[in-house]
């Protein structure tokens, strides 16, 4: 019998709505959405939404980041970096797989690493 993956990866049970803004330090499990503004460092054990209307300047420590909005920070990522055509990333990134949509922008260093490589 296979190991199911993580189902929880998928699921997003927290959310900073378009209205709010927040600094500080944010640790989840599971996964959290932002459509508003944070400011600070962000550290989850799930995947990480940055909605199009989301602006994140912050060091992220994640399992999987997808970006619809703007982030200014440096990424470390346990899986999967993907940044969509609205999306922007102004930092560096250590992940395991990255994509950018055509009309994303990544601004940076990128450095490929293994999903079972301990991050900085």
């Amino acid at each position: 019998m296979f190991k199911k993956k993580r189902e929880e990866s998928g699921i997003v049970d927290s959310v900073i709505g378009s209205n709010t803004s927040i600094n500080g330090t944010i640790t989840f499990e599971n996964g959290l959405r932002i459509d508003g503004n944070f400011e600070g460092e962000i550290k989850g054990v799930g995947g990480l939404i940055v909605g199009q209307s989301g602006v994140v300047k912050a060091d992220l420590d994640v399992v999987d980041l997808f970006i619809g909005g703007i982030v200014e920070g440096n990424v470390n990522a346990r899986g999967r970096v993907q940044i969509s055509a609205s999306g922007r990333l102004i930092g560096n990134i250590s992940a395991s797989a990255m994509m950018v949509e055509d009309g994303g922008l990544f601004e940076g260093t990128s450095r490929r690493a293994s999903s079972s490589e301990e991050m900085l």
